[in-house]
């Protein structure tokens, strides 16, 4: 029988520490038999029943029912079985009721197991709303902040947010280190490895795979073995351009193999093999990476193992020149990935097929395609390291493609493919916005340049593409902001949809930052309706696609004359559109803009 003592500790621990942490630090405490029957029953891997007598408290048993909820809702994820979790944390939601008492921890546990498996469903928003529910319900000193934080950076990983998850990666390690949670600061260690290494900064994904390494090492499974397999593939990686890393690379793969096989983990091992088969590959030696791969084919048992494995078999299938076979694995690899929105990984997919149809000879046209393919997914993984790999491949191909293609990242991808003439313009009825980020030049002068580069094109990257939901052109960055053009059918309509949109993203991606103490970053956007000249403006040395005249003068006036978080309108901009939103009360206010004497300007509120 579980006693009553035992029962009591369990639900304390959990209370203070949420599941997570709670959970280990309960088993720290001793081994025996009923501690380990309890938290095996609480990490969802064991039952325990209450029929049977296990419990001398009842009541105790059913408000560690809940928590017990949360822990086969994540043995559930751990399966794929989200329906199933997300039944489990039903449960848990509805024990853990509303308010400030007891269940504080429980709800913030709840709201983050639910983050994770609308994470692993591409429900990424979603995900974010639950993990900044959690933070805000325990607050930023609570011991399972960092996990919280953790889970946070795998979302903006998966977004292709780089300098958002280091940033919030970096957080949890600091959380970890002061609450002395060892075991928690390895898997932060390990996950910012893996973010270095997928943005292809290979020394400093070393040095976090050797710190994580440090505290893992000797305690054998898949965490170590893991390890071993990252050190390899850094080293693969590096071996691109010096031969000598592969050695480097071959010693970790094994070391990897080693440890798995001895833990008996065999997925583990089947990946370090997929590993070591590209090794071999590399080496030039393609009987053993085949010998491998037959390996990997028997320890991956599983969809996406076979996936993985096919990419490295259409590599060493094309080298080997057997190309239809070729092929038809990198296809079948593709088909997986994109089914399953794993955008690099179907982005490697795709390049290794445009490899196979350039050394097929198959016709010029099918490989643009191709390429052409991997490079706007490589683009919206927003992998840099893949994006410059895919474009070398073009330029090597087709240089006239090639340069097509930086024409119009250059350009801008909604501008026209119109002359570059400097004589040149038209006059057109658009709706132009400025955007400015409010406050950023303090947060630029007190942090990390490194740091404030990578959260401006994070931010960048997520507000354009609102705006091009909204078919609006970026036609120019402008430090902290920029300036689009929204053309074509109910202009203004689309501007200030778009522009609540813009704040609304921002009010998310401060969320957090709020909780933790971190800089909020906001923004202003004022929009102005009217008529334009389009052009170019520059020299013949630089050349910008833009629209000048009054109306573009007035949007940047409106701009500085907003509040945060409001778009704001003038005259001509709110005739478009006053029966479609609500205003402040205080619009229509009366500004004196520069140039431009007193004006009327109103203020945004939301959609009707």
């Amino acid at each position: 029988m579980i006693s009553e003592d035992l029962a009591a500790e369990a639900l304390e621990t959990l209370r203070a520490a949420g599941w997570h942490v709670g959970l280990e630090r309960f088993r720290a405490v001793a081994e025996d038999e009923d501690r380990g029957r309890l938290g095996g029953w609480l990490s969802g891997r064991a039952e325990v029943d209450l029929a049977s007598g296990d419990f001398a408290d009842a009541g105790r048993h059913e408000a560690l029912r809940a928590w017990a909820c949360i822990g086969r809702g994540f043995k559930a994820v751990s399966l794929r079985s989200y329906a199933d979790a997300t039944r489990w944390l039903d449960r848990a939601a509805a024990a853990a009721g509303e308010g400030d008492g007891d269940e504080v921890h429980l709800r913030a546990a709840t709201a983050h197991a639910r983050a994770v498996v609308l994470f692993h469903r591409g429900d990424l928003g979603g995900s974010l709303e639950l993990l900044s529910e959690a933070l805000e319900a325990v607050g930023p000193d609570a011991v399972e902040t960092g996990i919280f934080l953790d889970t946070m950076g795998m979302v903006h990983t998966s977004k292709g947010a780089f300098g958002a998850a280091r940033e919030l990666y970096e957080l949890a390690a600091e959380k970890k280190k002061a609450s002395g949670q060892e075991n928690g600061l390895a898997i932060t260690y390990g996950n910012l490895g893996r973010l270095f290494y997928e943005w292809g900064h290979l020394d400093r994904a070393e040095t976090y795979f050797l710190e994580d390494l440090k505290l893992v090492r000797g305690r054998g499974g898949p965490a170590e073995a893991g390890m071993y397999n990252w050190l390899g593939r850094v080293a693969l990686a590096k071996g691109a351009t010096d031969q000598s890393k592969l050695e480097d690379a071959e010693a970790w793969l094994e070391e990897a193999i080693r440890c798995a096989k001895e833990a008996g983990w065999t997925h583990t091992e089947g990946f370090a093999r997929k590993d070591l088969a590209m090794v071999h590959l590399e080496l030039g030696d393609f009987e053993a990476a085949e010998r491998e791969l037959d390996e990997v084919d028997r320890l991956l048992d599983f969809e996406e193992g076979h996936a993985h494995a096919s990419i490295v078999r259409a590599a060493i299938l094309r080298r080997t020149g057997r190309l239809p076979e070729a092929e038809r694995e990198a296809l079948e690899a593709f088909r997986h990935f994109d089914a399953h929105d794993e955008r690099s990984e179907a982005t490697r997919a795709k390049l290794e097929e445009a490899r196979i149809l350039r050394d097929r000879r198959a016709p010029r046209p099918l490989v643009l395609a191709a390429l052409r393919d991997a490079l706007e997914r490589a683009e919206m993984s927003r992998r840099p390291n893949l994006l410059d790999e895919i474009e070398a491949e073009l330029r090597a191909f087709d240089e006239a493609a090639y340069c097509r293609h930086a024409y119009r990242r250059v350009r801008g991808r909604l501008i026209e493919k119109d002359s570059v003439a400097l004589l040149r313009w038209k006059r057109e009825a658009l709706s132009v916005a400025f955007f400015d980020m409010e406050g950023f030049t303090q947060f630029s002068t007190t942090s990390d340049p490194e740091l404030v580069m990578l959260t401006l094109n994070d931010i960048f990257a997520d507000l354009v593409h609102i705006l091009e939901e909204h078919e609006a052109t970026v036609n120019q960055y402008l430090g902290d902001g920029f300036m689009a053009l929204f053309r074509g059918p109910h202009h203004a309509r689309r501007a200030v949809t778009a522009a609540l949109e813009l704040a609304a993203a921002l009010e998310r991606f401060n969320r957090p930052r709020m909780v933790l103490g971190l800089k909020p970053l906001r923004g202003r956007i004022g929009i102005n309706t009217g008529e334009a000249v389009l052009g170019n403006v520059g020299t013949p040395h630089k050349i910008d696609f833009t629209a000048v005249g009054p109306t573009t003068n007035k949007a940047a006036r409106l701009q500085s004359a907003g509040e945060v978080g409001r778009p704001c309108i003038g005259q001509s901009t709110f005739d478009a559109v006053r029966k479609r939103f609500e205003f402040s009360k205080e619009s229509p206010r009366e500004v004196d803009m520069k140039g431009l004497g007193v004006q009327k300007v109103w203020d945004v509120v939301r959609a009707l």
